[in-house]
């Protein structure tokens, strides 16, 4: 999560006056919001919730003190900034970075601001300033403040930062929203909500979808709620109620009738205002169909219908990982239908394993033959600190690039897309360094891979290029462990892949050196297995399943059929974590007893 700042600063020391210009500014709003005030240093400052509307209070603040200079201080999720300054009632400053995320084309005119600077010809330096690209927008904020004569402490706090009996500050109550009027004319069910487009689950699995459209009209009299599609017809779900929810009064079930073709539930005298629907069921035989629901006011069943359709994708009950503990969202990820083909190489810490993972990195961005000047995504993270996204032209992905992405990170993630929205290229590459945020000197460095694969002959490519990558760089590199594997999305999580949530091991010590060193991170077709790891592993009974390749005397690659994999985990019982293990991994991280 990043930051939201929401602030007006105000240079004047009279409180009341911009209490009561805040008040009145706000008298009107449609929703009531905490708002603190403070006064020191011949400024006031007000903070408030990050939906507040603090413009209309900066120019009636700016009115009300026609010859107080009036702040306003915008920060949204740590992706953009904007400051804006209004004087005698009206705005005659702004600045904004990145421009496109107000819609706009420049960041603004430095050139406005030089009257209210400490010195005006600092205008080249905020000039520069906005136009640079700081991992996080409130650093626009923070090395603006100083050109105001403000501390970056003042502008760059938020409303949660203060305890309601903090000495100094006034924690006001504003807004005095109107009663909503009484909806007339014809009942009309418009979007409000509800299921995403695709739904998953696995044989077996309950369900609980919710509709709950909007009315733009007045209440419902009675209501019907019909449920068809070729997910129902061909039996890939089974309903087995629909409530229908009807305020203080909570859920009403309603009587099915159900055809072949359709499922119905009426309610013919309720007066419901604004309709919430829960269909619930279980999913029953594996397959695809779609899934539409009509809710129907008897009272307007054509004009004031609303309808929804999804897909419904329902996956058989697949193989379980050994030591599973039956998370269904896992499962499902590791059973839906795979759209990747992912990588992942945990290198053993030394002085060279940072060259050695930007080593690797760079065969792996080889290996796809970008073309020169193809422009890419990239995510930069440190610690404790959210992602932010940015660009970059593929022929500047070097050696150095690399490395000063991973300051401050242990891993590094590469992700192919075949498209990405913020790109107009066929390509794009998120550039993800992973931080171990807890223990960073223990971390093992990472390097995962993913890539779009939509068909048998590009899978095959993808793995097989993988394989001589991988195995080219454990015959001259030490690591723990590596593998290949089919994914249904393209970013892993590092911290928690799909097969150790289904097993009950939920992150935090998983990227650590003496966790890696222990424990087998995944089980897949194909996996590689290096340092102390490969002295706890039975080697005849991993042959009788799979067949083994010595790559170097510290590490050899195992591969199987898929046939095979229960078989093949089984034979790695010793090195694969369980719930226990994890909880005691857990506790040693956290010096817990």
């Amino acid at each position: 999560m990043g930051a939201w700042l929401n602030s007006l600063h105000v240079g004047t020391s009279d409180l009341d006056a911009v209490r009561a210009g805040v008040e009145e500014a706000t008298r009107a709003q449609p929703f009531v919001a905490d708002v603190v005030a403070s006064e020191s240093d011949g400024w006031v400052s007000v903070y408030a919730d990050p939906m507040m509307p603090l413009a209309a209070c900066a120019e009636a603040v700016s009115r009300a003190l026609p010859d107080a200079v009036v702040l306003q201080v915008a920060v949204y999720d740590s992706d953009a900034a904007q400051l804006s300054l209004c004087t005698g009632g009206r705005s005659v400053a702004r600045l904004q970075s990145p421009p496109e995320a107000f819609d706009g084309e420049s960041f603004g005119d430095a050139g406005e601001w030089a009257p209210f600077l400490l010195e005006p010809t600092q205008a080249d330096e905020l000039s520069g300033i906005w136009k640079d690209d700081p991992l996080y927008a409130e650093d626009y904020v923070a090395r603006t403040a100083p050109l105001l004569g403000l501390s970056a402490e003042r502008l760059t706090a938020a409303v949660v930062d203060f305890e309601p009996d903090a000495p100094g500050v006034v924690r006001l109550r504003v807004g005095t929203p109107d009663a909503a009027p009484e909806p007339t004319g014809p009942t009309r069910l418009v979007s409000g909500g509800g299921p995403l487009d695709r739904n998953e689950g696995i044989g077996g699995e309950p369900f609980r979808f919710m509709y709950s459209p909007r009315n733009r009209g007045a209440p419902a009299r009675g209501l019907r709620v019909v449920v068809s599609g070729t997910a129902v017809e061909r039996g890939h779900v089974e309903l087995s109620s629909i409530c229908v929810r009807r305020g203080a009064a909570g859920d009403a079930p309603v009587p099915l009738e159900a055809t072949k073709r359709q499922i119905t539930a009426t309610l013919p005298d309720q007066v419901i205002a604004s309709p919430l629907v829960f269909v619930e069921g279980t999913y029953t035989s594996p397959g695809r169909g779609t899934l539409s629901v009509r809710l129907e006011p008897m009272n307007e069943p054509a004009s004031g219908a609303f309808a929804t359709s999804q897909t419904v994708v329902v996956l058989p009950p697949g193989r379980r990982p050994l030591r599973s503990v039956g998370d269904h969202h896992a499962l499902r990820q590791m059973w839906s239908e795979p759209t990747h083909v992912s990588a992942c190489v945990v290198l053993r810490p030394s002085a060279e394993s940072r060259e050695q993972a930007v080593s690797l990195a760079l065969e792996l961005l080889r290996m796809l033959s970008l073309p020169k000047g193809t422009e890419l995504r990239r995510i930069a993270f440190v610690p404790m600190k959210r992602p932010r996204d940015g660009r970059v032209k593929s022929d500047k992905l070097t050696r150095a690039y690399l490395t000063k992405r991973l300051e401050g990170a242990s891993s590094l993630l590469l992700s192919r897309e075949r498209a990405d929205y913020r790109v107009t290229d066929a390509v794009a590459i998120d550039l993800l360094p992973i931080a171990a945020e807890r223990a960073p000197e223990d971390a093992a460095p990472h390097v995962a891979f993913s890539a779009a694969a939509d068909s048998p002959s590009e899978v095959a490519r993808v793995v097989a290029a993988l394989e001589a990558v991988i195995d080219a760089f454990a015959r001259e590199a030490p690591i723990h462990q590596a593998f290949i594997d089919r994914t249904a999305g393209a970013l892993m999580n590092l911290d928690s892949m799909s097969y150790e949530a289904a097993c009950g091991v939920t992150g935090q010590c998983t990227q650590l050196d003496w966790w890696v060193e222990r424990w087998l991170r995944n089980v897949t077709p194909t996996l590689w297995i290096g340092g102390p790891l490969l002295a706890r592993v039975d080697r005849a009974a991993v042959s009788a399943h799979a067949s083994i390749a010595e790559l170097s005397p510290d590490a050899i690659r195992v591969r199987t059929a898929d046939e095979d994999l229960d078989a093949l985990e089984r034979a790695l019982a010793d090195i694969l974590p369980g719930p226990t293990d994890w909880k005691a991994g857990a506790n040693r991280l956290y010096d817990w007893e």
